[in-house]
């Protein structure tokens, strides 16, 4: 990848301190010789070295993207390094070729070549290791880069076939209580298709949305909407207490979330007494923590049960691990005749995005 523009004019000015100490140099070991001489005896030295340093900078890149051994490498970059002695040595010669100068080209010869041969090799040296540094660096970046992107589709992937297999559930399940309904209450059934309307739009507009999070209120009134569907059907055998703190309401949560949830407390719950059970729905916000509880007074059971009922319970676990890995935790606690406790604690993360008004 060539240097253009900011990127060659910076490459080009990192000579400047080489060319300095050329210039040092040759004013120290020869006094007599003029400032404005020994200035632009080391801006061309400077120039010559930089542009021996592109081919540095390409060999480099190529060892990189060859994918060379270590042996490789190592062998292409000692002699790229002695190559650049030598041509800096052969720079050095040819600017002594001026009528005059016969005296201090023997006295270079005599006494300084090998010393500045040395030098130089040392110099491209440490060149070589800045780009082999820089190439390392640009390609762990673009490795990342491409690591992160991965990730992000797998994520998206799974949480893409985890809604696939929830929605489905949810809508067979509301279908079914609809024609429960239908076949005792045609009014109700009437009432219930209009709510199964509301939560339709809900659905299709996660469907068309890029993301899959929500403020924990528009998910609260996605479920408002199924819990009064399913009250339609149990009556005064479904009692629901809300406890929301007002921080918790601009948290994120992903789609249907909660409803999986809230179904499984009705359904295995609550639905078989024939006294009916409160539902318990809680949300507050303990730190960095969005804390929710779903919970109900009615049949209870094993804990390990919820698992087994339907595919609403896993599938709510399975996209919470996806998303926040080890720090979202889904727990049950639950005994017979005392119903079920179902808490989830992911991060408190706030989008500051606009409530919707109900429908």
């Amino acid at each position: 990848m060539p240097l253009r523009g900011g990127a060659l004019a910076r490459y080009f000015a990192a000579w400047l301190p080489y060319a300095f100490v050329t210039m040092l140099a040759l004013l120290v070991q020869r006094p007599d010789i003029p400032q404005a001489a020994a200035v632009f005896a080391g801006i061309t030295a400077a120039l010559a070295a930089a542009l021996m340093g592109l081919a540095l900078r390409a060999i480099v890149h190529r060892a990189f993207a060859g994918e060379w051994g270590i042996a490789a490498r190592a062998t292409a970059f000692t002699a790229a390094a002695l190559l650049f002695g030598a041509g800096m040595v052969l720079t050095n010669i040819a600017g002594m070729q001026s009528p005059g100068a016969a005296t201090v080209l023997r006295l270079y010869l005599a006494n300084a070549v090998v010393w500045d041969f040395l030098s130089n090799c040392t110099v491209g040296g440490l060149v070589i290791m800045f780009f082999a540094y820089a190439e390392s660096e640009r390609r762990l970046r673009e490795q990342r880069v491409l690591a992160e992107r991965a990730e992000s589709l797998r994520v998206r992937a799974e949480l893409d076939a985890l809604r696939a297999q929830l929605d489905p559930h949810f809508l067979f399940n509301t279908l079914h209580t609809i024609t429960a309904l239908v076949q005792r209450d045609a009014h109700g059934a009437q009432s219930a298709l209009e709510r199964f309307a509301t939560l339709m739009r809900y659905v299709l507009d996660a469907e068309r949305a890029r993301g899959d999070e929500v403020p924990l209120d528009e998910e609260l009134r996605f479920v408002r909407s199924y819990i009064a569907l399913e009250q339609l059907r149990l009556g005064d055998r479904l009692t629901v207490v809300e406890e929301i703190d007002d921080e918790a309401l601009e948290c994120a949560l992903p789609r249907l979330t909660l409803q999986p949830l809230v179904e499984n407390a009705i359904r295995h719950g609550i639905a078989p007494r024939a006294q009916g059970a409160t539902l318990r729905i809680a949300a507050r916000v303990d730190g960095s923590t969005l804390h929710l509880e779903i919970a109900d007074d009615g049949e209870g059971g094993e804990a390990r049960a919820v698992e087994g009922r339907g595919v609403g319970f896993s599938v709510v676990r399975q996209r919470l691990a996806v998303r926040h890995g080890d720090a979202a935790r889904v727990g049950v606690t639950a005994a017979p005749g005392e119903g079920w406790l179902v808490t989830i604690d992911v991060p408190a993360v706030v989008m500051r995005t606009a409530r919707l008004q109900p429908r």
